[in-house]
């Protein structure tokens, strides 16, 4: 399986946003490559709230205070113990501020006072699989999708959780029946490639990353993901011209792509055109400061050219931009 430094095997469908100032009427995950949205309505107009608990909600939502927002439902929880709609709207919060773990907690009792709505079972299920409960998930998006059979997202979801349960046949099976139900889901396509790429079956994986390009150019809101994930793959197998297309074109679609600029910069390494590359690692840095690999590349090239100083610098910024990856978050 071909990989892209700095990319997740498994980058979510349905990511969580990690900034940004929404009001806590009406929050949306952001949409992930494919447009596809998981909107979140977080409940506060019909929880019993007073006006102080309304507007430090507010304030706490707006500024991702996850801290604030806990103490101020916590409050109001221990005042409405009962209430059902401040604990849905806990575990909405939560999952939104990356507290998978307390978004499990707090809609499993939610389920216990009231059944969940749909989107609130897809929540809980997204949170079980982001908290590593993976055979929750599983069964929580299987009810999903028998009684949705028409909706892509639970087929791809599936698929997603089969791949870490060591189940590539019935992650396969999902991805397809999500592919039948919207051939241009794109991320569908892309990881199916990726599936097939480590199972070792690499001409069905460049049909599915061929579709993937396709559909990604039929789209309103193209990026530069299945152009560079296509690119990657047949920089593996030196297949260096179309890679370079490829690559041109996701820069069409996000010209600031730290992630193109670098594999741009290892196709004209591979080229034999050492400048061009050094300028396209160069990019990726100012794009990206936090790209590890490109700093690396950086380093390398200034070493080859007998900047012995500031090599070292670069290199010393890798190490610790590898340091704080490998940090346990607190």
């Amino acid at each position: 399986m071909n990989k892209i430094p700095g990319i997740v095997a498994a980058t979510a469908l349905l990511a969580v946003p990690a900034t940004g100032q929404t009001a806590p009427a009406a929050q949306a995950l952001p949409s992930d490559q494919n447009g596809v949205r998981h909107q979140l309505d977080i409940g506060a107009e019909n929880a019993p709230l007073t006006t102080d608990q309304r507007t430090a909600l507010d304030a706490a939502v707006r500024a991702h205070n996850y801290s604030a927002e806990k103490k101020t439902l916590d409050a109001a929880i221990a005042e409405h113990p009962d209430s059902w709609q401040l604990l849905a709207m806990k575990g909405r919060i939560a999952f939104l501020e990356h507290q998978p773990v307390d978004a499990v907690e707090a809609l499993e009792q939610t389920n216990r006072l009231k059944p969940l709505a749909e989107s609130d079972q897809l929540t809980l299920a997204l949170a079980y699989e982001f908290s590593g409960k993976l055979e929750q998930a599983r069964a929580r998006l299987a009810e999903l999708a028998i009684a949705s059979p028409k909706d892509a997202r639970y087929a791809y979801l599936l698929a997603r959780v089969e791949r870490p349960l060591l189940r590539p046949a019935d992650a396969e099976r999902h991805y397809r029946e999500a592919l039948r139900l919207d051939p241009n889901l794109v991320r569908a396509w892309d990881d199916l490639a990726e599936l097939y790429e480590s199972t070792g079956h690499p001409d069905e994986a460049r049909k599915a990353y061929e579709s993937g390009v396709a559909a990604n150019r039929k789209t309103g809101q193209r990026t530069e993901w299945p152009p560079l994930r296509m690119a990657v793959f047949l920089l593996s197998h030196d297949e260096l011209n179309d890679a370079e297309k490829l690559l041109l074109e996701a820069l069409q679609y996000n010209p600031r792509s730290a992630l193109v600029h670098f594999q741009l910069g290892e196709l004209r390494r591979k080229q034999g055109q050492a400048d061009a590359a050094f300028a396209e690692f160069k990019e990726a840095v100012v794009d990206d400061p936090k790209l590890d690999v490109a700093w690396f590349a950086v380093g390398r090239e200034l070493q080859q050219r007998g900047e012995t100083e500031q090599a070292k610098r670069a290199f010393e910024i890798f190490r610790q931009l590898q340091a704080k990856q490998q940090t346990p978050a607190k």
